[in-house]
């Protein structure tokens, strides 16, 4: 359950999922891929299992060259959001936790990566369940080290969630999620142009009524479109 795929241009696909199935330890997630030629890898198991009795709603992000980005939850007394990464035709480097020291809940999160190979992770984080979050982003260049995480977009009151991010081709970042307050639902977008800062929220629905709007997705192609 909870499976999400990414694929580059020759054609390889990659395919993450929560697994329960025997001879995986349960609650573990797991990943697998795809030859050009059609050719399923066995599925192996993903997660560092230091801090928690299991792991959740893995999300893959690949680029046209095969350079990966994979995020996933534990989950124990504290949820712990890790991003492990691989370059195309290498191995993973191991888990990373994006750790930001102030609060302790990470949920909704999704990542990209450009066609140099950096990769942007992007998700929220809150200091109770359900209590009002902050978006969050940190950045890995191809041969470098996480960035601490940095907020995106203005600070609001409510919970984030559908946490969305696309990247072009000029590594100018794209960020949209919904955000829930007073039982009303919107979907807000932020831009960053490529070393620069993010912009000003922007609202995207334009409804006057609470209506709810959800499962928000954005994606770039590489000219910016």
């Amino acid at each position: 359950f909870n499976p999400d795929i990414a694929a580059d241009e020759t054609g390889r696909a990659y395919v993450v999922w929560d697994s329960e199935e025997p001879g995986i330890p349960e609650d573990r997630s797991c990943f697998s891929e795809r030859s050009p030629a059609g050719v399923w890898a066995p599925p192996t198991p993903i997660g560092s299992g230091t801090y928690s009795e299991y792991q959740l709603q893995p999300s893959i992000a690949a680029n046209p060259n095969g350079d990966l980005l994979l995020l996933y939850l534990e989950a124990g007394s504290v949820r712990r959001l890790y991003a492990d990464s691989r370059p195309a035709g290498g191995i993973w480097t191991g888990p990373h936790e994006l750790v930001h020291t102030d609060w302790s809940h990470r949920f909704a999160w999704d990542g990209a990566v450009d066609m140099a190979g950096n990769r942007y992770a992007l998700w929220a984080d809150s200091e109770y369940p359900y209590s009002d979050s902050q978006l969050l982003l940190a950045y890995q260049p191809m041969s470098g080290s996480w960035s601490t995480p940095e907020p995106v977009g203005e600070a609001t009151s409510g919970r984030a969630d559908n946490v969305s991010i696309a990247v072009d081709g000029s590594g100018n970042s794209y960020a949209s999620w919904t955000n829930v307050q007073n039982f009303a639902t919107d979907v807000f977008f932020a831009y960053r142009p490529a070393g620069g800062p993010w912009g000003a929220t922007v609202r995207i629905n334009d409804d006057t009524g609470g209506a709810a709007q959800w499962a928000s997705r954005i994606a770039a192609d590489p000219t910016g479109n």
